[in-house]
């Protein structure tokens, strides 16, 4: 009984209680799109308007793949610098720091172009819907008056969305 319990408070805190999810429990189903091909067509077309944005996106992608692959093929230098030879530890001090301060700055450039890529990927993102609201919000102005009656405007940018 006290699992069962448990159950039912932790669906009532995921809003999962009596009548299921919220947004079903209000009528606000999320629909689907009748024409999945077509509509990433439309929004491939969206996001290409901001094309200076799309391409440099994938090219700090290919930089920190590149970077990514750099760096354990630099550790297994950094490795190769310590020889075992009769019983004895020689190391190659003057390989090993130059291959150590190369792997700090792939580690720290590949750092960078992460962050260049969020910054560069949440441009993208608002650049694309700012785009789409602009004009999903100048096609609303042309509706007749009877199909925005029950809505105001932006939520029916929002339910369009």
């Amino acid at each position: 009984m006290a699992g069962q319990n448990n159950n039912v408070n932790l669906r009532q805190a995921m809003g999962m209680g009596r009548g299921g999810p919220p947004h079903e429990r209000l009528g606000l189903a999320a629909e689907k799109a009748n024409d999945t091909k077509g509509t990433l067509k439309r929004l491939l077309k969206y996001i290409g308007q901001s094309k200076y944005l799309l391409f440099s996106l994938v090219g700090v992608i290919i930089v920190i793949t590149v970077l990514s692959l750099l760096a354990p093929v630099l550790q297994a230098k950094a490795i190769d610098s310590f020889t075992l030879t009769d019983g004895k530890l020689h190391v190659d001090f003057e390989s090993l720091v130059t291959i150590l301060i190369t792997l700090a700055a792939v580690y720290a450039l590949s750092a960078f172009m992460t962050l260049i890529q969020g910054i560069c990927a949440a441009k993208l993102s608002q650049n694309t819907v700012k785009i789409l609201r602009n004009d999903l919000f100048r096609k609303t102005l042309y509706l007749s008056a009877k199909q925005t009656d029950d809505f105001t405007i932006p939520s029916l940018e929002s339910r369009i969305t």
